[in-house]
């Protein structure tokens, strides 16, 4: 991460009011993803073997019809870093959606995401209204990132969950990320095994896990090798989420490094 030297185009009003400035943000957010990741590196998950009865090899293409339709449906947003402002995009529709499709279709095809889409800007955000807006450990960092990157990522989501869902890979009771399922789920079917525990007459302990910086906690390297061991994800479809979680960057903004006009 490096510190921003540029001006920002946003309201001020949705920067940091705070007296730290980006190098002070930065060290604090790789600091704490250090902590994270030191606290658990002498954990070594149990040796795993291949189960995966079925293979993804590869990333079916998309059609100007998908592109269109997750165009039509991605908030008009835009990042600093985008060449083109998004609303422009949908504007335009017509004339650029060969293009994105192509530029999509060769990232699915050769198994890699693009450099230039790996950048983040990170603007950190109070957690609670009304924290101590001068101390670090009460900000989390909101990433923003180009919109081109986050279409490729919705292409390569549907086919992964596509993937998962037909051959009933995800666990049956996992309400998290999944489509029609929410917390609201998770906590019907709680309380259903209570009632049905009482009816019994037995006893109901309930265990809560509450981990924090819980994706920081994830190592990739045991992330590829379950994909491919429990899963079945091989061949360009492998390559492509390992060149998405590899090299990225990000940069910091705030307002005291957002330059006057």
């Amino acid at each position: 991460m490096m510190k921003v030297l540029q001006q920002d185009k946003r309201p001020a009003e949705n920067l940091t009011p705070t007296l730290h400035d980006a190098d002070d943000f930065r060290h604090f957010f790789d600091e704490k993803v250090k902590q994270v990741r030191v606290s658990t590196e002498n954990w070594l998950p149990p040796a795993s073997t291949s189960t995966a009865t079925v293979r993804l090899t590869q990333l079916a293409p998309c059609t100007e019809g998908e592109v269109r339709r997750l165009i039509a449906l991605s908030p008009t947003k835009s990042c600093v870093l985008d060449p083109v402002p998004t609303f422009l995009v949908k504007a335009m529709i017509d004339v650029l959606l060969p293009y994105v499709t192509a530029v999509i279709n060769a990232s699915l095809r050769e198994g890699c995401f693009p450099q230039t889409q790996k950048r983040a800007i990170v603007t950190p955000l109070l957690k609670m209204p009304g924290s101590n807006d001068d101390e670090l450990k009460n900000y989390r960092p909101v990433s923003d990132l180009t919109f081109m990157s986050k279409l490729v990522e919705r292409v390569v989501l549907a086919r992964l969950v596509r993937h998962l869902e037909t051959h009933e890979l995800m666990p049956p009771l996992q309400s998290a990320y999944r489509r029609h399922n929410s917390t609201e789920t998770a906590l019907l079917k709680i309380l259903s095994d209570i009632f049905a525990a009482t009816d019994c007459q037995q006893v109901t302990l309930l265990g809560l896990l509450d981990l924090g910086a819980t994706f920081d906690c994830v190592n990739d390297d045991i992330l590829l090798r379950r994909l491919e061991d429990k899963f079945g994800i091989t061949g360009s479809a492998h390559d492509w989420i390992e060149s998405f979680l590899s090299d990225r960057t990000q940069q910091v903004y705030t307002t005291r490094d957002v330059c006057p006009l």
